[in-house]
């Protein structure tokens, strides 16, 4: 299980990847990391470093397995999810004041 020097977790990615691509955080995720606020809310974090990270922020999920890595992510470095899951788009708050938005690589994820 890699671990992620700058939190000191120890992450995984779910479903499992070949491990010479088994890193589930990158650089954006490390850049939002150096900030020194905390986000209120976190959109497409795919394998939940960044839940593991700010534990209190309300999580949008689109995907079941995403959710899944999260919670695995969160019980495995003895952490509990504080914020909310938000499944449905209604549902986002509307008085969040920092989102950490992971920009989706396909482009009709990002005109959604």
């Amino acid at each position: 299980m890699p671990h992620w020097e700058a939190t000191g977790l120890q992450l995984e990615c779910w479903p499992p990847l070949p491990e010479h691509i088994a890193r589930p955080w990158d650089a954006a995720d490390e850049l939002l990391l150096s900030r020194d606020d905390a986000p209120d809310l976190l959109i497409n974090d795919r394998y939940g470093v960044l839940q593991c990270a700010f534990p209190d922020a309300m999580v949008w999920a689109d995907s079941a397995s995403a959710q899944a890595s999260a919670e695995r992510n969160l019980q495995a470095n003895g952490l509990l999810q504080g914020g909310a899951v938000i499944w449905q788009e209604d549902d986002l708050p509307t008085a969040a004041t920092l989102v950490f938005i992971k920009v989706p690589k396909q482009l009709e994820l990002l005109q959604f």
